[in-house]
Parts: C-alpha cells; structure tokens; sequence
C-alpha cells in the first residue's frame, strides 16, 4: 500500500500546502489509486513564528499524541514507529523553519468516480507519474 495510514477497509492520504495554494501534488500514481474507498486530507499550513499562540512542529505534535496516548506499552509502539521512520524530538524541529499554524483542514472522500490517475487505465510503458489535483474542481467530494 503507498497511502500514509491504512485502518482495516479505509485509508487516507495526507497531504499539507500553504494556505495560499488551490492545488496539491500527489506524488505517485499509487497514492489515490485504492480498490477501497478512502480519504484525501489537505491540510493548509503557513510558517509562523515560534511565538505565535497557534504554532505547531513536530515536537509539539508528537508531545499532544504522547499525552493523550493512556496505555504506556501503546506510547511504546508508537515512539518505536515513528523512529523506524527516522522520527525522534530533535531540538532543531523547534526552529521558526519547522514552524507552522494549521489554517484549515480539507477531507475528500477517493471513491471510483474520484478524478485520479488509475494504473489500471495507464498504458503499461508508464512506470510512473505525479500530478496536482485543483481544489475547486474537487469540491462535490468534499466531507464536512
């Protein structure tokens, strides 16, 4: 599976731009193309400053996850997931560079009728492609 989280039947693939954009990047055929349904999530995010009431990084994420995480052997799991994806609180992540407010949060429902490349409808000498997506001309699949 190439989508950034799989829960039983459904997945979602998360993608984040910048407040000012109306478009996103998906970066292989394969992260939409599912036989299941699904979800595209957008998050729009800008750069702030560290001292901004609403700035987030990955330090401040991981910390929100870990204290609402009640099962100690659970926080394990999680802690030794993400460092097999190079992930560990560095003190760097807490520069203004990795700094951002969440502006808004967009979930689409990836069913069939969903416009996206299928490998399936792809001639066999295409091993690979990405392409953007327009926000506007997706927005029937938009969940509230």
């Amino acid at each position: 599976m190439h989508q950034d989280f799989i829960f039983g039947d459904t997945w979602v693939e998360v993608k984040t731009i910048s407040s000012s954009k109306s478009e996103v990047n998906i970066s292989s055929v394969e992260q939409l193309d599912c036989s299941d349904p699904g979800e595209l999530v957008v998050v729009c995010a800008d750069r702030t400053s560290t001292t901004n009431d609403k700035a987030l990084n990955l330090n401040m994420l991981y910390k929100h996850i870990l204290e609402r995480i009640t099962d100690d052997s659970i926080k394990t799991d999680f802690s030794m997931m993400l460092l097999r994806f190079g992930y560990f609180p560095r003190s760097e992540y807490e520069a203004a560079e990795h700094t951002y407010e969440i502006k808004q949060v967009y979930r689409y429902s990836v069913t069939p009728s969903f416009p996206c490349l299928r490998r399936c409808d792809l001639p066999s000498s295409i091993v690979e492609a990405n392409y953007t997506i327009s926000l506007p001309s997706i927005q029937a699949f938009r969940k509230e």
